[in-house]
């Protein structure tokens, strides 16, 4: 399955530079903004484009880190859903990748319901 990129059109992505994110077992999500930025996001937005920027630096499992405090802060935000599913096949995690879609499809976003097809027709 070929890779997602996501775009965020209005900014407040990860985009500046440092070391790379996926350099063995580093530091949580939490850790490396303290260590970096010096404070954390104080919404479910700056959580889900903490997410985003880094799912597009290909550091999955922070970014699935920041879209469950995203969906913890606001359960409606499919948004957030539908790319910690894609990060989630990233790693490997195809049962979270298929209960994180469930849960966008269920918030009535239906541009999901055919990566959910394709994850559940080969599960045994």
């Amino acid at each position: 399955m070929a890779a997602t990129s996501v775009d965020i059109t209005s900014g407040g992505g990860l985009t500046h530079g440092g070391e790379g994110g996926n350099d063995g077992r580093q530091n949580s999500s939490e850790e490396w903004l303290l260590l970096r930025i010096g404070s954390l996001p104080r919404n479910s937005l700056g959580w889900f484009r903490c997410g985003v920027g880094f799912y597009n630096k290909k550091d999955y499992t922070k970014a699935i880190e920041c879209f469950e405090k995203a969906v913890e802060m606001d359960p409606m935000n499919y948004n957030a859903f539908q790319i910690m599913a894609r990060a989630c096949i990233a790693v490997n995690r195809k049962d979270d990748a298929i209960a994180a879609l469930k849960q966008s499809v269920m918030l009535d976003n239906p541009s999901d319901w055919q990566l959910l097809i394709e994850l559940t027709s080969n599960k045994e």
